[in-house]
């Protein structure tokens, strides 16, 4: 729950109220543009799937308290994905080299 709700800090970080996946995936597509360095459409849509993948597994966990798709290996990919946004933003606010 906690990374996923660091990842939520950033990508609806002053957006509308909204369902989390579009405002993910509007956060994600900023990846590629920009001076803090533009990651590849193949990676983007990588960190996409991560998130909708530990989003159904978040879901499921919350409200039918199936916790089947909390699985170590998601726990990994969630918490890898959820630094490099936050890499991403150091990079952003000129913190080269993280």
């Amino acid at each position: 729950m906690h990374l996923w709700l660091a990842v939520m800090a950033l990508a609806a970080y002053r957006k509308p109220r909204g369902h989390d996946m579009p405002r993910i995936r509007d956060y994600v597509g900023q990846l590629g543009t920009g001076i803090a360095g533009v990651v590849s459409p193949t990676r983007r849509d990588g960190l996409i799937t991560t998130f909708e993948l530990a989003s159904t597994a978040r879901n499921r966990l919350m409200h039918h308290a199936d916790e089947s798709r909390v699985t170590l290996g998601m726990l990994v990919e969630l918490e890898a994905a959820a630094f490099e946004l936050v890499s991403f933003e150091l990079r952003r606010a000129g913190m080269a080299g993280y």
